[in-house]
This record gives C-alpha cells, sequence and structure tokens, in this order.
C-alpha cells in the first residue's frame, strides 16, 4: 500500500492509502512504500496541514478503516463529533444502540486505524465531563490526545 510520512505538531504521522481512500494514519514513522504521487495521499495530506493551521474543521478525504461490524460502527458515530465537542465512552455506545457495551465501544475506539479523521480524541471518561482530569486513554499517549482537544477549543468551527 502507497504511504507518506506527514510532519505536524504531533510528531510524524505514517498515512497510508489503497489508492481510493485512505486505509490507516498512524503515529510515528511506519511507511513501508513511500510515495507522494497517490491522489489520496496528498489530499489527506493538504486537509491534515489545514487542520493543523486551524484552517479545516472537518475532512472530506475518503476513508475505508478495516475492522469488525460493531468496530466500523463504533467509529463511524466517532466520526459525527464535531470539532471541538466530547462525548464519553458511555455515550458512544449508546448511539452505536449498545448501551451496555462502554467496554467494548472503549476497545474499539483504541482500535481505530485512521487517527485524527475519525477523531477518537474526542471521547473522554465519564468522570471527565465536568472536568479534564482524566480524558481515557488514547493510542497516540494521552500528551496527544491532551494537545488535540486544545487545539481544537482555539479553532474556528
Amino acid at each position: 500500500m502507497p504511504s507518506l510520512v506527514l510532519s505536524s505538531p504531533l510528531g510524524p504521522l505514517t498515512l497510508s492509502s489503497d489508492g481510493a481512500s485512505i486505509t490507516s494514519i498512524d503515529f510515528g514513522k511506519h511507511a513501508k512504500t513511500m510515495t507522494s504521487g497517490d491522489k489520496v495521499l496528498v489530499k489527506c495530506r493538504k486537509e491534515l496541514q489545514e487542520y493543523f493551521d486551524g484552517k479545516r474543521s472537518a475532512f472530506s478525504v475518503a476513508v475505508s478503516p478495516e475492522g469488525t461490524a460493531f468496530q466500523k460502527k463504533i467509529w463511524k458515530e466517532m466520526s459525527r463529533i464535531p470539532l471541538g465537542k466530547t462525548i464519553s465512552y458511555k455515550e458512544l455506545a449508546k448511539r452505536a444502540g449498545k448501551t451496555k457495551a462502554i467496554r467494548a465501544a472503549a476497545s474499539a475506539c483504541g482500535k481505530n486505524p485512521i487517527v485524527l479523521i475519525i477523531p477518537c480524541h474526542r471521547i473522554i471518561a465519564s468522570r471527565t465531563a465536568a472536568r479534564m482530569a482524566a480524558l481515557g486513554g488514547y493510542s497516540g499517549g494521552i500528551s496527544k490526545k491532551r494537545w488535540l482537544l486544545k487545539h481544537e477549543a482555539k479553532t474556528k468551527h
């Protein structure tokens, strides 16, 4: 799969494509086949740069994450959360139609293969609704989650 590495305020991001859509965005340099000619990768890089510059609040690049039906449902629900907003893992499970599947929703959140565009950083632990002390987990580390939430709070919606 074609890939490229994008420098970002969070460190390097590896973007991967199947030629028609983004299949993964990972923290770190993991590209196997570097290419800059893939139109989907070029579009994704541009949109992410605009996001980091505070000029983009939503993404239009096509995505196709690999996962189970439940994971895909969770990721679809996460994609509906607007920039600058957060919901709890409990609320995420409820929106996916599985009210009691909070841990499964959290697990699916943690397995999100397309960070940033599928905004798993916008999911927080229920106890943090009133304060930002314990945000819940994040695949890139809690400092990146905190940075993203602060960045989005400052970005024009």
